[in-house]
């Protein structure tokens, strides 16, 4: 199998001749059921949570790194658990990075799986509120946010909140051993 063969392989970025134009992004997508996850993947609790599986409601924003199975389809190297939720989510095509030196290179599969994985790190809460509060101060409204997001009203409220914490406040929260939510530093500072 070659590149060819995907439905799509060009990124393309074309600008709408507005006054304000808008990049419009094109990425190689290919057809869910096309892709097959890595049978060794390193990730053995995948944590499907049910939020993270509507957080796919508007598509998947990170590609899949595949490469040919050797049967038609395409094995997942990077990508097992956002594959697991988009099935999930009810999804029929993804975005895709394909590498087709890794087809005959199973060490170099494991090693891409545990490079891409190693370096992952969670926001922290405080991390996450920022992004909520700034998404807030560039004009995005709470019901866009709540639905990018699946937040209640209720958690975007204390996320927003906590974002209006003090420096102080803030290295406080930082400082303690068992990292607090959202929603707990959200209502202690109310």
């Amino acid at each position: 199998m070659c590149s060819s063969d995907l439905e799509s392989d060009t990124i393309h970025a074309t600008f709408d001749k507005k006054e304000d134009p808008e990049p419009v992004v094109t990425r190689p997508m290919i057809s869910i059921d096309r892709l097959v996850a890595h049978p060794g993947n390193v990730r053995r609790d995948l944590a499907i949570t049910a939020e993270f599986v509507e957080s796919f409601a508007n598509g998947v924003l990170v590609p899949f790194r595949i490469t040919p199975n050797g049967d038609g389809r395409y094995r997942v190297i990077d990508g097992g658990r956002r594959l697991e939720a988009a099935i999930k989510a009810g999804l029929t095509e993804v975005p895709y990075d394909l590498v087709e030196d890794r087809a005959g290179d199973e060490a170099g599969q494991y090693l891409d799986m545990l490079n891409t994985s190693r370096h992952r790190k969670p926001l922290t809460v405080l991390e996450e509120a920022d992004a909520l509060f700034s998404a807030k101060e560039a004009g995005a409204t709470r019901t866009r946010i709540r639905k990018a997001t699946g937040m209640s009203s209720t958690e975007l409220k204390s996320a927003l909140s906590a974002a209006k914490l003090s420096d102080d406040a803030r290295g406080k929260v930082e400082e303690l051993e068992q990292q607090l939510t959202l929603d707990e530093i959200g209502r202690a500072h109310v």
